[in-house]
């Protein structure tokens, strides 16, 4: 019937849908669940025969994500473990989210998932764990370790069920269990330990010792074991046997293994060394401790046997475990012939063995020997020590740095004697005496001991102290231990002469310590150190042409109880005593400095430390020739003293003037008393103490001014000398005892001052928007380089021409760092200008000691147009002319290497122009000093300056790749990696882009994170400045479609210390071998410029070009380690007309066939693409599908097997129920079977069956389980339903990353009820595979990948009435009409008539036909011209190709009519009557006719308005 002129609408799937909802095309109703989930429970390492005891395996649970479209959604496996084995699983709950930081570290249940939920309660075994999405399609996995206990009683042949379920928020629950089966074999076996304690005796000495032997029934299965055995004996072997050394003594404590309730004793008594082959039976007992049995001899005894049963006859169970004890005694003589004495020279090792065993019914089995071994030690004591001697000023025993003592100063001195036990055995005593008996050398001669330390070694009770006196008199003393170190102090606890009261001339002649254990034992321990030290001072017999001293000291250890043996050890330390009979120096003297002109003071300074002893009659003297003050050449008769001040060592110190008073001796003045003219007077001085103590310091400040009337060029040498008891201090010489000051020159005066600027850094970037400004530091140097004292010193930095600085103009003031004070000077004053720095505008601080000064009140740093800093001193001596001449440019503090320091940035642009501040920009200072006005007053220093560049600043980047989360994956697995670049430079990197070369051995997983193909996980950027982007992903492709690289662009500037991190997922790429570590690689840079750095600790990569981006790359690598696992993954591909393009359904918009976005795949030619995107056919053209089958395990496959239900209308999933959404009312058939493509060496045999169901049958994918018979056959058919491949491997099968494709054509309807751009139609398929895995082949469960798709496209025809018409032609009002016939011609069959009819249109009313299959021919032509003349008549149609892009718009073309003027009228004619009358008259009868023609006109206007276009479909 016709067709109904509809207008094309811009395509759009939902719009589809509401298309064919509106036209009340019964929609499927929602299902209840939009993907389905399956589970499949399998274990790893369970062997054939069953899991022995101690064996451990794992359960693999895969999660597999059935859905055509949409990801399973907070995805729970649930799983309670067997009681019967132990997890390994760290217990609690945790999250998982990547990162070091995560507990436990690593994660313990599922690797290579980013983020996951965990919990485990060890006591119920409840395990479960949430993943918060499953991409369609794919599978996730989780393995947990298991280990069978060794010491399980889990009956032989118990098989152990387990099951797991998991559900999704928008997917059904599923589970599937599995099945471990125990083999727990009978095996009698039995473990046995020894302790031989105490573990060594010292020979001939009898010692006691015990032997514990233990026993462990090991036994698994139900062993029944009935008794077990402990057997110690002989081993026939006299050299190393311990019954040949050895003898029994008797018996100790028992512990009963369970289900044992006694033990009897059996004896080896035969002659020795006889084996024990006979066996004497004692009694059986019970109770702890056990007894010798009567009437044996067990000095005889050369082996004993335990054994333990039950008094019931019971089993004793596995573990059980019980032990007994022996006591033995080491012999004097060994057994063999009982004549050779055991005395050996060297430390005798002797090795036990005990054999356990185990008896039951089927007899009895040995377990390995324990062993234990015991030490014989030879009776020989032998002592080691050591002696040192040194200077000890504070008597902490410790060696002064240098350790030499000076001579004739009673320099305290300490020894140090350290004995050591080195005997193999503790000793009785141990005795250390000083000095040495066999070398009577004695230090003590030198030194008078103030202090004896005593040192207790390990073991030792007592020390007996004998102290002898030179008389002969002995103080003995008497001391418990503990404590570990005992000292005596004389007088306090010894005195010389013994009787007292003590004499300290009386010298310590020698002193004994015996350290002794407690009675009747031998316990100070071996390597224990005993110890005696002293310590006193040197006399003055100590002199350095004896030097070095040497003192001796012996030690003795001694041991009765044991073989009565002993050592003797001697030990000697020296003594260096160094020459001098003082200080090391007389000191040091200095000068502020060395011109002296008028009017103007100085500053001498002396500074001397007493390093030597206690200095009587101490005085300092200046100048040093007293003899003769009146002298010109006297340094106080060119210079005057005005004050001295000091400490020495008392503050005030005692100073004393001298004036001289000729022909008498100088007058002595104390200075705390003088007067003005006793000042003036003064032509020296000295200082005194008595004494100044050691360590001591004398400093002094003698400030001094040129006398008036001194000429200029007087050199002034001032020195001066120390003394001490009478006579010079330092060695008592006088030259050793001076030190001079440098020359001071009488000059002229001369003020002045130097000023010195410099900026650090040199050059700095421009700011970039939204970062702070990079800082320089103006650093400003001014010194008083004259010879007078200044009252201040002022630096400018401003422009003086009031117009303020052009450097200011281009820089902000930031901040004052701070002040280096000149000499002299302890206040700053900060002033500011803001305007043109002109005089009086300046806004004026205040004087501060403050550090650094604030900026003055009103003054804003912004603002800030110049700076000046003023110097001066508190001091009002001098009329505050304080600032002396010198520098103080210090390398710490505040202000570095500088007197003034301030910070700046660059402005962005010039205050006053407006013009970018770019290049090199002086900075100009002067300064000011001011001088006292009788020698010059106030003067200026010259301006300095110095330059700052800015500079447009460098880019920096650094790359960082690591891997979130465990570092290792399987096969299935999504191993995650974070991709991140920091901006790390002083300049914004333009155009910033990221590539990933992804290595063979791993391929990306597209919708890896999330069900995306990748994640900004974070772009920061500084506040106020604009991120770069949007961004422009690109993963690129090989000719197989395999993602060989990933592009990301960011378009814009990225700004220093903005960070970008990139997340993507990468899988184990098939056919990579486990173990391999595959390597990853990202790059960046920027897609405008090479002008950048790369940075980063450590350093990154840097390669230009492949297999990164064109240009300069800062790479940064992250490896994953691949593991084993079993794993097949499938796709679903389609293919239609290339020069169509593409649709991306989750965009929803038309795209080009190479859009990176959209999945590719090129099998010979022919570009495949999948979900979302859906490749585009004419409707009647043919299409194909590809179904891609790897395996991407690490397992051979040995079959799988293939379930494609094709398209149709109301079509589902194959395992997934949900409607696939398909919008064809009308199936596409086959166009010819399917072929199987493997890869190039691979070899597959195929079957493949057809079904004609609706819908097929599935169950072949759950084998066994298995579809009936006749539902699936082999016999090709163009109309199934379905096709099913079982693809069966030839050993040994379908290697790892081995693939083989099913390809198969079908041809598209030529039409459509409901038709819109696209409609498209979905396919899908399921699959299975079974894997040769290790130990019993696996099954897979049945996993559906996402749909895969195919769109016809329509368009639209609009025909045109034009009219035209000649001067006085007649037009025609009202519609015309025209005939249409739209025809298909598939690429499989005859052409078909998919539209047809008549339509009217007119100039104001185009005709429109839309929804025309795409590439159909429409023959149009007008039929009824009213009267013109048509340019597409019947004869001559229009022929129109319906074409089909993006934009819908039909295919216009127009139908033109032409009107003519009718001819003239003729001329008039007379009437040929014969009467000449008129002609007949014919008008009236004419216009019936007109009128009835246009009646008939009209009348079919109506008809043609009530003719509805009719669409022809061909049957």
């Amino acid at each position: 019937m016709p067709r109904v002129s509809t207008r094309f609408r811009r395509p759009a799937t939902v719009l589809a849908a509401l298309v064919l909802a509106a036209a009340g095309v019964l929609l499927p109703a929602v299902p209840a669940f939009a993907a389905v989930l399956g589970i499949d429970k399998s274990t790893i390492g369970v062997p054939a025969d069953g899991l022995e005891p101690g064996g451990s395996f794992t359960y693999a649970i895969r999660v597999d994500c059935t859905s055509l479209s949409e990801d399973c959604q907070n995805v729970t496996v649930t799983d309670t473990l067997p009681a019967e084995f132990t997890a390994d699983i760290v217990p609690g709950a945790f999250t998982w989210s990547g990162g070091p930081e995560t507990v436990p570290p690593g994660g313990t249940v599922f690797p290579g998932v980013p983020a996951y939920t965990y919990t485990y309660d060890a006591t119920t075994g409840d395990l479960t764990f949430t993943v918060a999405s499953v991409p369609a399609g794919t599978s996730t996995s989780v393995q947990v370790g298991m280990t069978l206990p060794a010491d399980t009683t889990v009956p032989d042949g118990t098989v152990v069920p387990n099951t797991a379920t998991v559900s999704a928020d928008n997917a059904p629950p599923a589970s599937d269990s599995v099945n471990v089966e125990v083999n727990v074999p009978v095996v009698p076996d039995v473990r046995a330990t020894k302790d031989w304690a105490d573990g060594s005796a010292l020979a001939g000495s009898g010692e006691a010792s015990t032997v514990t032997l233990g026993i462990t029934n090991a036994s698994a299965g139900a062993a029944a074991v009935t008794s077990m055995t402990l057997t110690d004996q002989t081993n026939g072997n006299p050299a190393t046997d311990p019954w040949n050394y050895f003898d029994l003594t008797g018996f100790g404590a028992v512990t009963y293994p369970a289900g044992a309730d006694q033990v009897q004793i059996q004896y080896c008594t035969l002659p020795y060394p006889q084996a024990c082959g006979g066996w004497t039976a004692g009694a059986v007992q019970t109770g702890s401790p056990i007894q010798a049995d009567a009437g044996v001899d067990l000095a005889a005894v050369t082996g004993v046997r335990f054994v333990f049963s039950s008094s019931t006859g019971g089993p004793i169970p596995n573990d059980a475990s019980g032990s007994v004890a022996f006591t033995l005694k080491l012999r004097d003589t060994e057994r063999v012939d009982g004549t050779t004495p055991i005395e050996p020279t060297q430390t005798q090792t002797i090795t036990d063995s005990a054999t356990p065993s185990v008896t039951n019914a089927g007899g009895t089995t040995d377990g390995d020997p324990a062993t234990d071994t015991y030490q014989i030690v030879p009776n020989i004591a032998s002592i080691d020590m050591s002696k040192s001697w040194f200077a000890d000023a504070d008597g902490d025993f410790q060696p002064d740095n240098p350790p030499s003592a000076p001579a004739q100063r009673r320099w305290p001195v300490s020894a140090v004697v350290t004995a050591t036990n080195t005997s193999p055995f503790p000793v009785e005593t141990m005795t250390v005496r000083e000095p040495s008996t066999t070398d009577p050398e004695s230090g003590l001669t030198v030194v008078d001991v103030t202090q004896i330390r005593l040192r207790f070694p390990d073991g030792a009770a007592t020390a007996h102290v004998t102290v002898t006196c030179a008389d002969g008199s002995t103080v003995v003393k008497d001391i418990a231990a503990p404590p570990a170190t005992a000292v005596l102090n004389r007088p306090a606890d010894f005195t010389c002469p013994a009787v007292g009261p003590d004499d300290p001339g009386m010298k310590v002649t020698s002193i004994e310590v015996v350290y002794a254990s407690p009675p009747g034992t031998a316990a100070i321990d071996t390597n224990a150190t005993a110890g005696l030290d002293f310590h006193g001072t040197l006399d003055n017999n100590a002199v350095p042409g004896n030097s070095p001293y040497n003192n001796c000291a012996d030690a003795t250890a001694v041991n009765t109880g044991n073989g009565s043996t002993s050592a003797t050890a001697s030990a000697c330390g020296l003594l260096t005593v160094t020459a001098g009979t003082g200080p090391s120096g007389p000191g040091t003297k200095t000068v502020s400095q060395q011109e002296l002109p008028e009017d103007t003071p100085i500053d001498y300074t002396i500074t001397f430390h007493n390093d030597g002893g206690d200095l009587n009659d101490f005085a300092l003297v200046d100048p040093p020739n007293v003899e003769d003050l009146t002298e010109d050449t006297q340094p106080f008769a060119t210079a005057r003293i005005n004050s001295i001040t000091g400490s020495c060592p008392t503050s005030p110190a005692d100073i004393v003037l001298l004036i001289p008073d000729t022909p008498n001796p100088a007058r002595q003045v104390p200075y705390a008393t003088a007067t003005a003219a006793d000042l003036d007077a003064a032509r020296g001085f000295f200082v005194r103490a008595d004494p100044l103590p050691a360590g001591a310091d004398c400093n002094l400040q003698i400030e001094v001014e040129r006398r008036p009337g001194i000429t200029d060029s007087v050199t002034i040498t001032n020195c001066y000398l120390v003394l001490a008891g009478g006579g010079p201090a330092i060695n008592g010489s006088i030259q050793d005892s001076t030190d001079c000051a440098p020359a001071v020159v009488t000059s002229p005066p001369r003020s002045a001052a130097s000023l010195q600027k410099f900026i650090e850094p040199a050059d700095v970037p421009r700011p970039t928007p939204g970062l702070d400004p990079p800082a320089a530091a103006v650093k400003l140097r001014v010194a008083n380089t004259g010879n007078t004292h200044l009252k201040s010193l002022t630096v400018t930095d401003s422009d003086d021409d009031g117009a303020g600085s052009d450097f200011f103009r281009s820089f902000d003031y930031v901040a004052m760092q701070g002040v280096s004070f000149p000499p002299g000077a302890d206040l700053v004053q900060f002033d500011a200008c803001t305007t043109g720095c002109a005089a009086g505008t300046w806004i004026a601080g205040t004087p501060t000691a403050a550090n650094p000064p604030p900026l003055p009140g009103g003054a804003s740093p912004a603002d800030v147009r110049g700076i000046r800093v003023t110097f001066t001193s508190s001091d009002p001596a001098h009329g505050g002319f304080n600032l002396t001449p010198g520098e103080n440019f210090p390398t710490t503090g505040p202000c570095v290497q500088a007197s003034v320091c301030f910070t700046v940035t660059p402005r962005a642009t010039d205050r006053e122009t407006g013009e970018p501040v770019l290049g090199t920009y002086t900075d100009t200072a002067d300064g000011h000093g001011q001088a006292n006005s009788t020698i010059g007053g106030d003067f200026d220093i010259p301006a300095v300056t110095a330059d700052l560049t800015v500079t447009e600043g460098r880019p920096a980047i650094d790359v960082d790749k690591a891997v979130v989360g465990q570092a290792s994956i399987a096969p299935g697995q999504t191993g995650i990696f974070d991709l991140t670049v920091t901006s790390t430079g002083t300049a914004a990197l333009p155009d910033l882009e990221v590539s990933d070369p992804i290595p063979a051995e791993l391929e990306f997983d597209e919708t890896g994170v999330n069900g995306q193909p990748y994640a900004i996980q974070r772009l920061d950027v500084p506040a106020g400045t604009t991120p770069p982007g949007p961004e422009q992903f690109t993963p690129q492709r090989d000719a197989d479609g395999r993602v060989t690289r990933l592009v990301w662009k960011f378009p814009g500037l990225f700004a220093p210390t903005s960070v970008l991190v990139i997340r993507i997922g990468m899988r184990m790429a098939p056919g990579t071998a486990a173990g391999t570590t595959a390597t990853n690689t990202m790059g960046a840079g920027s897609s405008s410029t090479n002008q950048f750095d790369c940075s980063g600790s450590p350093p990154d990569g840097t390669v230009t070009g492949d297999p990164f981006l064109p240009g300069r790359n800062c790479t940064s690598p992250a490896s994953l380690t691949t593991t084993a696992g079993a794993s097949f993954s499938a796709s679903k591909w389609s293919a239609g007309n290339p020069d169509l393009g593409l649709y991306d359904n989750v965009r929803a918009k038309f795209t080009p066939l190479d859009d990176p976005l959209c999945p590719h795949l090129t099998r010979a030619g022919v570009v495949f693409t999948r979900y979302p995107c859906i490749p585009l056919v004419y409707p009647g053209q043919n299409f194909t599908f590809l179904a891609r089958m790897t395996n991407n395990g690490t397992f051979a496959a040995l079959d799988a097997r293939v379930v494609d239900v094709l398209p149709a209308p109301g079509d589902t999933g194959v395992i997934d129920p949900s409607d696939r959404g398909t919008m064809w009312d009308v199936p596409p058939q086959l166009v010819a079977p399917p072929t199987v493509t493997p890869t190039p060496g691979s070899t597959i045999d195929t079957q493949l069956t057809y079904s004609t169901a609706s819908p097929p049958c599935t169950d072949d994918l759950s084998p066994p389980a298995a579809c009936p018979a006749g539902a699936w056959v082999p016999g090709f058919d163009p109309a199934a339903t379905g096709v099913q491949a079982y693809a069966q491997f030839p050993a040994p099968g379908l290697a790892p990353g081995a693939a083989f494709d099913l390809t198969w054509q079908m041809t598209s309807p030529t039409d459509l009820d409901q038709p819109v751009s696209p409609s498209i139609a979905w396919n899908s398929f399921g699959h299975t595979e079974l894997i040769d895995t290790p130990g019993t082949p696996r099954q897979l469960g049945a996993v559906e990948p996402q749909k895969a798709g195919i769109g016809l496209v329509f368009g639209g025809v609009r025909i045109i009435k034009t009219v035209t018409a000649e001067p006085g032609a007649t037009v025609p009002t009202g519609s015309y009409e025209l005939a249409y016939t739209c025809t298909v011609t598939p690429d499989t069959g005859d052409p078909v008539q998919v539209r047809t009819g008549t339509a009217e249109f007119g100039p104001d009313q185009p005709w429109e036909l839309d929804g025309v299959p795409a590439h159909a021919t429409c023959v149009i032509y007008e039929t009824d011209p009213r009267g013109g003349a048509t340019d597409h008549p019947e004869s001559d149609p229009l022929t129109i190709i319906i074409p089909w892009d993006a934009t819908a718009a039909p295919a216009t073309a127009a139908v033109t009519n032409t009107f003519v003027a009718p001819p003239p009228p003729p001329p008039p004619v007379p009437s040929p009557t014969a009467d000449g009358g008129e002609l007949p008259r014919t008008g009236a009868s004419l216009l019936p006719i007109t009128a009835t023609g246009v009646a008939a006109v009209l009348s079919g206007l109506v008809l043609l308005a009530g003719t509805a276009v009719r669409r022809r479909r061909p049957r």
